[in-house]
């Protein structure tokens, strides 16, 4: 029963009804979690470099197969950057950090910019249009669309894929203006993804979500929690720091490390320091 709750609630309610501290509180959620991502995802995966050797060393490897990895940040953080670098790595041979295989786009925000995929995959030593033409890109303008697409992937209408790309995942959550709405929405959602990680823990296929975050009285506060922890795997914390560089941090892994790092992004994608 604590352990549903844990799920269910954020820390400061579990803190409020159990009578404990906040950070207690806090503590007996990610044990949740933790144990919630085990029996959900019980056996590892393959990894897809993530093209950038510290982001890969904060991961484990990159980003895994079978799993959904959350990259939340606010604007400008390198959430989609980093989206479209995973677009072109996945098509890497399997020595070079990729499954030699293709990737799904889905874009909620009109973000996605074929220009910025000729780029990456020029300095990534592929053939750039050969790179573009192995995405499968789709423009989610409404909720309801998102749902359907999701519903699409987890039923098999792409084939040879090795990376599902959702850029932003609660992009479309500002289009639903009550909080029944978005409450709703929410729970469809979690649903949905839940069905697409039963089928790329079978296919061996990485989910990679973008989210839009941001601070209230020093805390964090991530859209669409608690629905979205649920489905989050690994979630790394991205921000900008001053000088031109970018941090990445953990803010949850199953296996409770913890770990941060900083990268840069240029012309030719995102990329270790120095």
């Amino acid at each position: 029963m604590l352990q549903l709750l844990a799920l269910l609630l954020n820390p400061k309610r579990i803190a409020e009804l159990f009578q404990i501290s906040l950070h207690d509180g806090e503590e007996i959620r990610r044990k949740a979690l933790i144990k919630y991502h085990y029996l959900l995802k019980p056996s590892p995966g393959r990894f897809v470099s993530t093209g950038c050797g510290c982001l890969d060393g904060l991961l484990g490897g990159g980003v895994e197969t079978g799993a959904v990895t959350e990259f939340v940040g606010e604007f400008g953080t390198g959430k989609t950057q980093l989206a479209h670098q995973l677009a072109v790595t996945v098509q890497l041979p399997e020595d070079k950090g990729g499954l030699k295989a293709k990737a799904v786009y889905i874009d909620t925000e009109g973000t996605f910019r074929p220009e910025r995929i000729i780029q990456i995959a020029q300095h990534k030593g592929l053939d750039p249009f050969e790179t573009l033409k192995n995405i499968y890109y789709t423009r989610a303008h409404t909720a309801e669309q998102l749902l359907v697409v999701l519903d699409k992937i987890s039923n098999g209408i792409f084939k040879d894929i090795g990376l599902i790309v959702i850029d932003v995942l609660t992009g479309l959550h500002l289009n639903l203006y009550s909080d029944d709405e978005r409450r709703v929405y929410e729970s469809l959602m979690l649903r949905e993804v839940l069905k697409l990680i039963k089928w790329a823990i079978k296919e061996r296929v990485a989910v990679v979500v973008t989210n839009r975050c941001f601070k209230r009285n020093e805390k964090l506060r991530i859209i669409g929690d608690p629905y979205v922890c649920f489905i989050s795997y690994t979630r790394i914390l991205l921000e900008k720091m001053p000088g031109g560089l970018w941090t990445a941090r953990i803010i949850f892994a199953p296996d409770g490390r913890e770990g941060a790092c900083s990268f840069r992004i240029g012309e030719e994608g995102v990329v270790d320091v120095g």
